[in-house]
């Protein structure tokens, strides 16, 4: 019996952006007519955005992940992208077993797609003339507003309790397993392993973010495990005692410039947000999130020497950060480990000048230790990791946060990972900010 043939509908068609409904196999012969409808739309200099409608298609072949592949090259290279949406499940497995499901956005719906379209066509026109933009000085650094990815109200979920890790009490059972893509942008403590005892006792610092999870073991040998996982997976998941991650989506993106050649501190950056989000942001409740991209000009990191659970408790019943303990379970730079290295930063900052009172003390305390010689003196808590990588090209005018962060990921080099010291130094940064409007257990 011969196949029906392939039925693609164009359901827009503008020089900018095309969305196609496709109906039929994607075997070998409809993808050819997949080539023939997509590929010369995608030669169009002015094409930025292409989305395909999978709503009718229940078989995808390796042909026409081909097609997939070359019209995305094409796109990237200009900073455009190609969409799915509807995809059935059979090919939606077939995705994601060539690994191409973190570079195919795939929505629900064929409205959902073109919002997505139609967002980053605008974000793409602003920046592209750098008209209509939202900007601004500070005396430390040049900030550009970029519209964000948008999404939900910004909410930061908080797993375990930070006083598990500052008296070294952590237990089996307070151990969460969680699979990559619940986590896409976190920081913590954590470790990747099957067997209880193959991660457990090595647990240590930890972030996810651009669909990785680097996390340094505590086993002495001071260097980071990187994992880039190419599809979603049960069998893979990472442990975490202690978790913050970032939901919701980002409200805006701030492309930040240094004045100063050395670059801004990371906490002279956070205190600008800070101060500049009070006065413009009516959603500022005197907590972010970031994460993003950035240029650092000086890393200084700092990590936990010792898994934070119970059977390496101090002996003399004090935290972890008491001075008698310090040496045994720190380790931090005094002079920058890094110089001229690009890293994907994930982090929270409560403004301790800000009224706070939209939030639940109890879930602030979940996330942020506030001892009285923890914030004596402080405008400010930060709490921040980055991964690192040899430099990449900057790109001069960014719009799209996940496709800045994906090119660093798929292009650079891996270097390290750390928890962030305040001391560090960026020259420029591309990074997604979240008004946070709730903090939560999860």
């Amino acid at each position: 019996m011969q196949a029906s043939p392939l039925e693609l509908t164009p359901v827009e068609d503008t020089p900018a952006l095309a969305v196609l409904a496709v109906r039929g196999r994607l075997d070998t012969l409809g993808s050819r007519a997949l080539a023939a409808a997509v590929e010369p739309r995608v030669a169009a200099p002015d094409c930025r955005v292409v989305v395909l409608d999978l709503a009718g298609t229940t078989y995808l072949s390796s042909a026409a992940l081909r097609v997939f592949t070359g019209a995305l090259r094409v796109l990237q290279g200009r900073g455009g992208a190609l969409l799915l949406c509807s995809v059935q499940e059979y090919c939606r497995g077939v995705i994601e077993i060539a690994g191409l499901a973190p570079h195919l956005p795939a929505f629900a719906d064929l409205p959902a797609a073109r919002a997505e379209a139609r967002r980053r066509l605008a974000a793409a026109a602003a920046v592209a003339g750098w008209a209509g933009l939202e900007r601004w000085e500070t005396p430390g650094a040049a900030f550009t507003a970029v519209p964000g990815p948008g999404g939900t109200r910004g909410v930061v979920e908080i797993l375990g309790h930070v006083q598990h890790i500052l008296h070294a009490s952590l237990d089996e059972a307070d151990v969460v397993s969680r699979r990559f893509d619940e986590t896409e942008y976190s920081i913590g403590c954590g470790a990747l392993g099957d067997e209880l005892e193959d991660y457990f006792p090595i647990m240590g610092e930890m972030i996810t973010i651009g669909g990785t999870m680097v996390w340094l073991p505590t086993d002495g040998g001071d260097t980071p495990d990187f994992l880039i996982p190419r599809r979603a997976s049960r069998a893979v998941t990472l442990r975490t005692g202690f978790n913050a991650a970032l939901h919701g989506g980002f409200d805006e993106c701030l492309l930040v410039e240094a004045r100063d050649p050395e670059g801004l501190r990371i906490d002279q950056l956070y205190r600008q947000v800070f101060d500049v989000a009070r006065a413009r942001r009516p959603d500022y409740r005197g907590v972010i999130g970031l994460a993003g991209r950035a240029e650092f000009t000086a890393v200084l990191g700092a990590g936990i020497r010792r898994s934070p659970i119970r059977r390496f408790q101090p002996a003399n019943g004090q935290t972890i950060l008491h001075a008698d303990n310090l040496a045994d379970w720190f380790a931090g730079d005094r002079d920058p480990r890094w110089r001229g290295v690009t890293g994907l930063l994930c982090g929270v900052g409560v403004d301790l000048q800000a009224d706070l009172s939209a939030f639940d003390p109890a879930a602030v305390d979940r996330a942020f230790y506030r001892h009285p010689d923890n914030t004596a003196g402080k405008p400010h808590l930060l709490h921040n990791h980055a991964v690192f990588f040899s430099p990449q090209v900057w790109n001069e005018r960014p719009a799209d946060l996940a496709a800045e962060v994906a090119r660093v990921v798929e292009q650079g080099d891996f270097r390290d990972m750390r928890h962030l010291l305040d001391q560090s130094r960026v020259s420029r940064a591309f990074l997604g900010v979240s008004y946070t409007q709730e903090i939560r257990g999860g």
